[in-house]
């Protein structure tokens, strides 16, 4: 989250979830790890500006928060991934790994590492620890759609 106004919608919609800096913040004098420790929905605006960029990541239950949290994205980068196992599909001689398959969409970003964000969302499906290509197209056909670009390793 990249600003105040994103920071509290989050914590609107995931009140029990523990925020983070986006990336590693250190005690000038001490040199160690700095940890976020501010109620994101009574903080001062300007103390929480201070620490932006914040991060989360927050498992909840599947069907419980997906639309507030749509709702709350507007412009950030953001994602929601369903873990699972697809099928098994001999004829590619293809094995589900409830590990490492699933479907993630991206929003505002089209890399798995969240490195370009863009102005559209992407969906990845996740096979295979080293990836799946026939799987992949595959389960793409089943929707009517295709793969699109080229294999990223995700989970």
């Amino acid at each position: 989250m990249l600003t105040v106004e994103d920071a509290r919608r989050f914590a609107t919609v995931l009140p029990e979830a523990d925020f983070n800096h986006a990336g590693s913040r250190k005690d000038p004098v001490t040199g160690e790890s700095l940890d976020f420790g501010l109620d994101i929905l009574t903080a001062h605006h300007r103390l929480l500006e201070q620490e932006l960029p914040l991060s989360v990541l927050h498992y909840v239950p599947p069907g419980t928060v997906e639309d507030r949290f749509v709702r709350a994205v507007r412009q950030g980068t953001a994602s929601i991934g369903l873990h699972g196992r697809w099928p098994d599909d001999a004829e590619t001689d293809s094995y589900g790994h409830a590990k490492y398959d699933g479907v993630e969409v991206l929003f505002n970003c089209d890399d798995v590492d969240w490195l370009q964000p863009t102005d559209r969302h992407t969906v990845f499906v996740h096979v295979d620890k080293w990836g799946d290509l026939p799987r992949a197209e595959k389960l793409a056909a089943h929707l009517g759609s295709t793969v699109l670009g080229d294999a990223q390793h995700g989970w």
